[in-house]
């Protein structure tokens, strides 16, 4: 056909191709036949396969993500029409949307597609940059390409209408993307911060960080052979990275390019020498990676950002982030955090935690304003330490005559609640407070105690009151606390020495 039209048919076989042809016949031809005279113009519809569309990245090995390709399997098996990987920054979306990709090409004939949004940069590309980079791309010819953005969409489903194409979207930047890039028959597969990035319909998967011992198995492998490992240098480094593979590898290829050993990097990051924000991935520092972010933030969510870099507690919760902001919507702050891939959600607990390569770079980002690191502690251990006293007195006290029972009740209960979502934290409080604030350690341990004693909890029991015996140890201001813990209650002795 393109010799009969004079010129190729343009490659992406998307547009209603129109040209000028004249009806001529050569050869023998079998059965019956019409000659139709003269034809002065003919309109063809040709649509070739796009099999000129192979523009994944390069695959790469992934550690310890067996369950989240089986999830993707899973989803890619009920034929939706766009999967959604999100989860916090540096987790590994893009490879493991990568992977998944060449896994299934085969069942997308007609070609794959792959776009870097640069959401997790400051320059992404725009929606507008976007469309016309996959036309182009898709062989469109630059003249054909609509100078009207609003027309840009519009051609871009009418190059891929009927196509089975796989397109990957990577580092998303906002909803509406998803939507503007799906088609009939293809399927689109996009990373982004965080499940919010992705509209209503879109199939979705949530990536954590690596357990343990996959994060040290990752750390292993992308370091030099030549790296010597010694005890548990390993584990300390991998949970310095918090289990997030592009910390980790930023890890790996400093030891490869420095003389540092694993048990001397991971001294220098835990004194805060060497920090990690200052260590490089994928061409970019880590600190100006996780800045992205957190400048999208609003005002109020980079103050708790910030401020939660001192918090020792494991859970971020609505109480933590009151602790150091007193902001009266804590949970809209953790919403933007979450969005922003700046905490991760444990969905089966509903909880919430900074991951440690997080913390210790939201700490070195402290303002004026924020305070000292110190100050901010202290404030969060007083806030601790009244909300426990007052949550042990609605538990156990005397509640004021006349009052209803099933009020009564229901305070008990939430008061009980509050040391069930709140123990872990009390006891990290209480660790951080045993070597400089006596008195915000007992402050903590009492009602802490009190509530271990009567959930028979013995174990975390005895750990409380080792605190509290290093407490009194370490303390230099001449006043000694001891508890002495026992099923029958808690008794506090202390006095000068």
């Amino acid at each position: 056909m393109a010799d009969q039209c004079g010129e190729p048919v343009n490659a992406l076989g998307s547009q209603e191709v129109v040209r000028r042809m004249v009806n001529e016949f050569s050869g023998t031809a079998h059965g019956p036949v019409v000659q139709a005279g003269h034809i002065d113009h003919l309109e063809v519809h040709y649509r070739p396969p796009a099999t000129h569309l192979r523009q994944l990245p390069p695959v790469v090995e992934l550690v310890g993500r067996g369950t989240e390709l089986a999830e993707l399997r899973s989803l890619a098996d009920t034929a939706p029409a766009a999967i959604g990987v999100g989860g916090p920054r540096w987790v590994g979306k893009s490879a493991l949307a990568v992977a998944f990709a060449h896994e299934i090409a085969d069942r997308y004939p007609d070609g794959q597609l792959y776009l870097d949004l640069r959401g997790n940069r400051h320059n992404p590309v725009s929606q507008e940059e976007a469309l016309r980079w996959a036309l182009r791309s898709s062989g469109l010819a630059a003249e054909d390409i609509p100078d009207d953005p609003s027309h840009l969409a519009s051609a871009y489903r009418s190059a891929l209408a009927d196509r089975r194409v796989l397109v990957v979207l990577d580092n998303v930047v906002d909803e509406t993307t998803v939507d503007v890039f799906t088609t009939p028959a293809g399927l689109v597969l996009a990373t982004g911060r965080g499940a919010p990035l992705f509209p209503r319909g879109v199939a979705k998967l949530h990536v954590r960080p690596l357990d343990l011992p996959d994060a040290i198995a990752l750390l292993r492998r992308e370091a030099d052979s030549d790296v010597h490992w010694h005890g548990d240098d390993a584990e300390r480094l991998a949970r310095l990275c918090g289990g997030l593979p592009l910390p980790l590898i930023a890890v790996a290829d400093h030891l490869r390019r420095t003389a540092y050993s694993p048990r001397g990097l991971a001294g220098l990051v835990e004194d805060g020498r060497v920090p990690l924000s200052s260590l490089s991935a994928n061409g970019m520092s880590l600190g100006d990676s996780l800045a992205v972010s957190y400048r999208r933030l609003p005002e109020r969510a980079r103050q708790a950002f910030r401020r939660l870099g001192v918090f020792p507690g494991a859970t971020v919760n609505d109480r933590a982030v009151q602790a150091v902001t007193g902001d009266r919507d804590p949970d809209g702050v953790k919403r933007a955090m979450i969005a922003e891939g700046l905490l991760v959600e444990h969905w089966r607990g509903g909880t919430t935690e900074l991951p440690a390569p997080f913390r210790s770079t939201a700490r070195e980002w402290l303002t004026d304003a924020d305070g000292p690191a110190d100050q901010v502690l202290d404030r969060v251990l007083d806030h601790y330490a009244d909300a426990a006293e007052s949550a042990l007195a609605a538990w156990l006290g005397e509640h004021p005559p006349g009052t209803d029972v099933r009020v009564s009740e229901v305070v008990r209960r939430t008061s009980r609640g509050f040391f069930l979502g709140e123990a872990e934290n009390l006891r990290s409080l209480l660790e951080s407070a045993a070597t400089r604030r006596v008195d915000a350690a007992v402050g903590l341990a009492l009602p802490l105690l009190a509530y271990l004693t009567r959930e028979e909890r013995d174990d975390d029991l005895q750990a409380v009151h080792e605190l509290l015996l290093a407490c009194r140890l370490s303390c230099s201001a001449g006043f000694g606390a001891l508890l002495v813990v026992g099923r029958s209650g808690v008794c506090l002795a202390g006095g000068q020495e």
